[in-house]
């Protein structure tokens, strides 16, 4: 049974060996194959070198080595490889794993997700009903850190070459700010306050007999549906599985390790069109759980200048820089983040950052996959997030879940059909959308009743939707946002057992009604007085509209999630649970 291994927090699914020999395969025959993995010991003191070997063994029954070392002690990181697999004249072959060690004594070894690529194809590609479907939701990805849309750093080059060929919505937007409601809304179609999730109290999970997700539209349209999370909230106990055939939660593991297993499930040249979701907690706070995370690079912070202001600064600007730092550690909520780590906010952005570069190159290797199988170009590929994050933009907080500004809710939407689709829209569009625009490029019959629209169906130039919605369960607010106004209706009050803002917060979150000329103001930093827009403005508009919303979180008591210890482990180390 597949297990997980912690080598300084960089956590992996490995098959472990105390000794002796697996043989994985048959692997069917290809060109130019080669095998991609990783090992790590476990010993005890003075117990010896744990010895690794692979071999590839052909139809002869012959076994070629690929692969030999031996590592003393413990391993602190892990060993990572690639290696040539001899051509066996298109024929199957089968991989050989072996460890060893000292006679009578106890050592352990580790292959960490051992998998074969191949050049082309092993089975040739076969005409199908549908195109394959991709939709990959990179958890807490805020839209305004990715250079297609405007960052200074170098977050984002696989990405940023990616949307030169897909269309790029602009004005994309969840209507939650956490992710238990925005993933059912992106798989449903419809808002939190319909398919309930997260709504009715924090945990409520998507009801068994609720609106269909877009897996059971496409499993009952012949796809394969196929997906991978990173378990905590996108679980089976919070009924986001429903219509999956092959659900995969790997906790706690991140996409170097998933991937091959999603590799795996993609085969070589599927005989039926498939549905794949790829889920990671990668950008998430606490930011940490990344390989190699002091190599990777993404450049200065937005300008020499920004930059400078972290490094130095003078008198009391810089006692005030000290004490606002130590006030944001303080607060309770925050523990999850682990700020200790950091001298300053510029350090914790910088983290975040490496998260967006380390899964912007690992989508790299996905899309080189997919590619070598022939999958790319007959696939519908969408890559959005379920939520933005807040990085003390509104001097509050690092996280999300409480505030209904856009660094928490504008997220990226990036669409390519087979073949390519280049193009940018800046129409106001949901995470809701996603799925009628799926099902209708894919030529699937769309269900009645969804709230979302489908924003490829609209003509050139003319917006589908004038307004866009959405919730804090948290604390009871809602907001309504059009294209260059914005409204967020009240929060809760402060001591209402039904606000579950951390305490830290009282003090600067605002509970009130607030109105943004998004035009004058794009980073919402001065809401408008009360009374000064007439009542035939624009923004009295979207205060009916968002009042008119029905408020989430009207429960006192919540039922806890029911999770195993490990997610359990994990939702405390995300955040969202104390």
């Amino acid at each position: 049974m597949p297990e997980v291994w912690d080598l300084d927090q960089h956590y992996r699914s490995v098959l472990a060996q105390s000794g002796g020999r697996t043989v994985l395969g048959p692997v069917p025959p290809g060109e130019q194959c080669r095998v991609v993995f990783g090992v790590a010991a476990k010993a005890h003191r003075g117990a010896g070198p744990v010895r690794f070997r692979m071999s590839a063994r052909g139809p002869d029954a012959l076994e070629r080595l690929l692969f030999e070392t031996a590592i003393e002690g413990a391993s602190e990181t892990w060993v990572d490889r690639r290696e040539a697999i001899p051509d066996f004249a298109s024929q199957e072959f089968s991989i050989v794993l072996e460890v060893s060690g000292d006679a009578d004594v106890a050592v352990r070894g580790a292959w960490s997700a051992p998998h074969v690529i191949c050049q082309t194809p092993r089975t040739p590609l076969v005409d199908l009903p549908h195109p394959h479907v991709i939709l990959i939701s990179l958890d807490t990805l805020r839209a305004d850190h990715l250079g297609t849309y405007g960052y200074a750093r170098d977050t984002s080059p696989v990405l940023d070459a990616f949307a030169s060929e897909a269309m790029v919505f602009e004005e994309a937007f969840a209507p939650a700010n956490w992710t238990l409601p925005s993933h059912a809304s992106l798989f449903t179609g419809v808002s939190p306050a319909k398919h309930g999730a997260g709504h009715a109290s924090v945990y409520t999970p998507l009801a068994q007999d609720g609106p269909p997700t877009i897996a059971e539209l496409l499993r009952d349209s012949g796809y394969w549906t196929i997906g991978f999370t990173a378990g905590g909230l996108m679980g089976r106990s919070n009924g986001l599985d429903r219509g999956f055939q092959w659900w995969t939660e790997r906790t706690r593991a991140n996409l170097h390790t998933t991937l091959p297993g999603f590799f795996d499930a993609i085969g070589t040249a599927p005989t039926k069109p498939l549905f794949l979701l790829l889920h990671t907690y990668d950008i998430h706070g606490p930011y940490a759980y990344l390989p190699n995370a002091a190599e990777i690079r993404v450049g200065p912070r937005a300008g020499a200048s920004q930059q400078a202001a972290d490094t130095a600064c003078e008198g009391s600007a810089c006692r005030d820089r000290d004490a606002e730092w130590k006030r944001i550690r303080a607060i309770k909520h925050e523990e999850y983040q682990r700020l200790d780590r950091f001298e300053g906010l510029g350090q914790a952005v910088d983290a975040y950052d490496r998260g967006i570069r380390f899964v912007d190159s690992q989508l790299g290797a996905l899309f080189d996959r997919l590619r070598e199988t022939g999958i790319y170009d007959r696939s519908i590929i969408v890559i959005t997030s379920d939520h933005g994050e807040s990085l003390y933009d509104h001097s509050l907080y690092l996280g999300h879940s409480y505030s209904l500004y856009d660094e928490e809710i504008h997220v990226p939407l990036l669409v390519r059909l087979p073949g390519g689709s280049p193009g940018r829209s800046d129409q106001l569009v949901q995470l809701m959308d996603v799925l009628p625009l799926i099902l209708e490029a894919a030529g699937v019959p769309v269900p009645p009743l969804i709230e979302g629209q489908n924003p490829l169906a609209q003509v050139a130039g003319a917006r589908s939707r004038t307004q866009v919605f959405g919730e804090a369960s948290q604390t009871g607010a809602r907001f309504a946002r059009a294209s260059d106004w914005k409204y967020i209706a009240p929060s809760l009050p402060a001591g209402d057992p039904r606000n579950k803002l951390p305490r830290g917060l009282e003090d600067r979150f605002a509970f009130g009604e607030q109105r943004f000329d998004l035009v004058r103001d794009p980073h919402e930093q001065h809401a408008l007085a009360i009374g000064t827009a007439s009542s035939t403005a624009p923004v009295e508009t979207l205060r009916a509209a968002a009042l008119a919303h029905p408020q989430p979180s009207m429960r006192n008591e919540e039922p806890a999630p029911v999770v195993d210890p490990v997610q359990q482990e994990q939702l405390r180390a995300l955040g969202y649970v104390r």
